[in-house]
């Protein structure tokens, strides 16, 4: 396969979006594939033919009756007018398991440094993110991911600012846990959890998120949707509140929305 445009291959989708070639060879199971062409501006997202970057990557596919899976490990560098910006490994794999497990999960390894004197300098982990989902049955289902971020350097594009974030260079860690329950046709309940954290106590934030909602409400019809979400940080705490209320007024040609927001 090929495919020439702006495109995010969903096989590596933490590159984002590519401007350019890419091409693909399967084997059975086993697949290959090659970047060419260059990141979007960083600033207003448009073409910017300075910003190339160039990559290729392996993968194994497998699909049953019970199973099914993608895992991808490639590498990847990305230039600012003929001189390296940023250089990495990535991996990523998902896969469902029974049609009940779902599981994704992905890191780059950045490798370059131009700092030190030979620009390779320490590995460093600049993203991980893992996410298990289980469907208990047709009612209920529930997941819980994980992640740690670090600033991505990119030592041309931002040079300015270099030796700022490689001093800052912490790691921001979330845990998220979030639980949906549908006890009856057109009835959702569901709610979430989440934490960040890093080393240093500094933007620490608790999350807590409910939400009730009616997507066929009878006698008078229409949509209802409740929601509420509580937030602490280190700085402010919050309570947010809203209702929805959404009908068609004439029927595939106008629809109605109140909402209210607290």
């Amino acid at each position: 396969t090929f495919v020439l445009g702006r495109k995010i291959n969903p096989k590596v989708s933490s590159i984002g979006a590519i401007d350019g070639l890419q091409a693909e060879k399967s084997f059975g199971n086993f697949y290959t594939g090659i970047i060419a062409g260059f990141r979007p501006d960083i600033s207003d997202y448009n073409f910017n033919p300075d910003l190339m970057q160039y990559g290729a990557y392996v993968g194994l596919k497998s699909q049953t009756k019970g199973f099914y899976s993608h895992t991808t490990l490639g590498a990847m560098e990305q230039n600012n007018s003929g001189n390296v910006d940023r250089r990495y490994t990535y991996f990523q794999h998902s896969s469902t398991i029974a049609q009940k497990l779902n599981i994704f999960s992905s890191f780059e390894l950045d490798l370059y440094n131009q700092v030190t004197a030979d620009s390779v300098g320490k590995p460093r982990l600049t993203n991980l993110y893992i996410l298990v989902g289980y469907r208990i049955n047709r009612m209920v289902d529930f997941s819980l991911s994980y992640n740690s971020r670090k600033q991505i350097v990119y030592y041309e594009t931002l040079k300015t600012d270099i030796e700022r974030m490689l001093d800052d260079d912490i790691a921001r860690q979330g845990i998220r846990a979030t639980v949906n329950i549908r006890p009856a046709n057109y009835i959702g309940i569901g709610g979430s959890y989440s934490k960040r954290f890093q080393s240093n106590d500094l933007n620490k934030s608790d999350n807590l998120n409910g939400y009730l909602s009616f997507s066929k409400i009878p006698w008078i019809d229409g949509r209802f949707y409740a929601n509420y979400n509580r937030n602490i940080s280190n700085y402010m705490q919050t309570n947010i509140y809203s209702v929805r209320y959404s009908r068609p007024i004439i029927k595939m040609k106008l629809d109605g929305d109140i909402y209210y927001r607290l």
